[in-house]
């Protein structure tokens, strides 16, 4: 609440606003509302003060997040001049939050406001008063924090038992940690697709567009899908937050991946969690707020066949930005490439000489995942037998789980972050390519081959193919 400048009171009587609020407490002490009107009435009369308005809510004064529309507007006529004091039943009705009725104090002192309770509890228009209401400031925000610190204390004991998370569930699961299968399957969909190669605006892109909405029934966007795609609850991972307060004063929360597995079926495995983590953690993923969804097949993919740098694309044409080198029409340039894929991905052998190509690496990330994997198994059963402590045990699996995480990217790099096995394992891996999403297909094409675009000469019309280089990898 903003204090503003002080102003006397003017000589006569007072014209008092009354403030009303409903308990919605449990312990059956809640006070009817027209109790509290009768006594506050009582208080004016006494005083000889005039009422010139009732404001009353029937919601709690405890959470800051919840609007009060009656005391917001109380507050607005106070400072708009149409009455200068204030009767409740007791401090508790005016609110419960320390800033609040610290502001309240500040308005008795420096504005000549009155604020008197009907049951005698704080009278703000004399010194005991205030040192009353600021002791109870005081008293209250001990309270708070405590409360906040029993809080934490209490999720955090329930993460490390794998306890069903309380508040809001997530979207795939009831109050009871049991799956949705309707909701279930768009949070695989969404995993999938962005281990496929898709793009973080591309996938809200492609539910917005199939009807799909959130669990409030809002569009997908690039933050809500962030926010899915972070939450380890969804691998049966048990997590809680931690409040940190950094170097400079700020405070921040954290979440914690606790020791126990969640008591609730996972929606995506480990694995893939995993591999989403290292993939949203890579630094050479852009994170500009204009967003990262392309919208042209070889834009940042194709290379200058001058400088090697990598070609950018406007509506038209691809042209290298570092010094003007290459200009090229794009739409001709993009057919000849999708061709060129789709042809190799026909041919009958084509699942037999990619597995040549990525074998031997395909089989070197397998051993190493195997390892951690078997390792990690270890530490867990060390755990489980006593030969470990909590402590020992989540630096070891986290150490393990990141070793992990950098082999499945490393895997993801081999085969195009899946969109290549994809495309591979289809019954026609040419139609699947031809049908797949613009991410997809990008992921596809910078898995299988390199593309280089030189100049043309001047006063030549037409595409000509020489003047696109392709060269396979593997």
């Amino acid at each position: 609440m903003e204090i503003r400048e002080p102003r006397p009171r003017t000589s006569g009587k007072r014209k008092a606003a009354i403030y009303l609020r409903i308990s919605q407490d449990q312990t059956g002490e809640g006070l009817a509302i027209e109790r509290q009107r009768k006594d506050c009435e009582g208080i004016a009369l006494q005083k000889g003060w005039e009422i010139v308005d009732t404001y009353a809510d029937t919601v709690s004064a405890s959470k800051r997040e919840v609007r009060r529309p009656d005391y917001e507007r109380m507050v607005s006529d106070l400072h708009a001049g149409k009455f200068d004091a204030v009767i409740c039943y007791d401090l508790d009705r005016l609110t419960r939050q320390p800033r609040e009725l610290e502001d309240w104090v500040d308005l008795a002192k420096y504005r000549n406001i009155a604020l008197v309770t009907a049951n005698g509890e704080a009278d703000l228009t004399n010194d005991n008063g205030r040192l009353f209401a600021l002791i109870k400031v005081g008293v209250a925000r001990a309270e708070v924090e405590r409360k906040g610190a029993r809080q934490v204390a209490a999720l955090r004991q329930r993460a490390e038992r794998g306890g069903v998370p309380k508040g809001v569930p997530l979207t795939g699961y009831d109050k009871d940690g049991n799956v949705i299968a309707d909701e279930a399957k768009i949070v695989r969909r969404v995993f999938d697709l962005f281990v496929a190669g898709e793009t973080l605006k591309g996938i809200g892109r492609i539910l917005n567009e199939s009807g799909v909405k959130t669990r409030r029934g809002a569009r997908w966007d690039s933050s809500t899908i962030t926010g899915l795609l972070r939450n380890a609850r969804y691998c049966g991972r048990s997590t809680y937050r931690v409040r940190e307060v950094t170097s400079d004063g700020k405070v921040r929360y954290s979440r914690h991946v606790a020791e126990a597995k969640g008591n609730w079926e996972a929606i995506v495995s480990e694995n893939t969690f995993d591999l989403v983590q290292a993939r949203l953690n890579d630094p050479s993923r852009k994170t500009n707020r204009a967003g990262t969804e392309r919208k042209h097949l070889g834009a940042s993919l194709y290379l200058c066949g001058r400088c090697g740098g990598r070609a950018s694309r406007n509506s038209r044409a691809y042209w290298c930005p570092q010094g003007g080198h290459v200009a090229r029409t794009g739409a001709p340039i993009d057919e000849f490439v999708l061709r060129i894929v789709e042809a190799r991905l026909g041919l009958p052998d084509v699942l037999e000489a990619f597995s040549q190509d990525t074998g031997a690496l395909m089989l070197e990330t397998a051993t190493e995942a195997q390892l951690i994997e078997a390792r990690l198994g270890i530490v867990e059963n060390d755990y489980d037998e006593g030969v470990i402590d909590g402590r020992r045990y989540q630096e070891a699996s986290v150490k393990l789980r990141e070793q992990l995480a950098k082999v499945y990217a490393k895997r993801a790099s081999i085969v195009g972050g899946n969109a290549l096995a994809d495309v591979l394992s289809a019954h026609n891996p040419a139609h699947a390519f031809t049908e797949a999403t613009l991410g997809v297909k990008r992921a596809v094409i910078d898995a299988l081959m390199t593309v280089t675009l030189l100049p043309v000469p001047r006063g030549k019309k037409g595409f000509d193919p020489d003047t696109v280089v392709i060269e396979w990898k593997g």
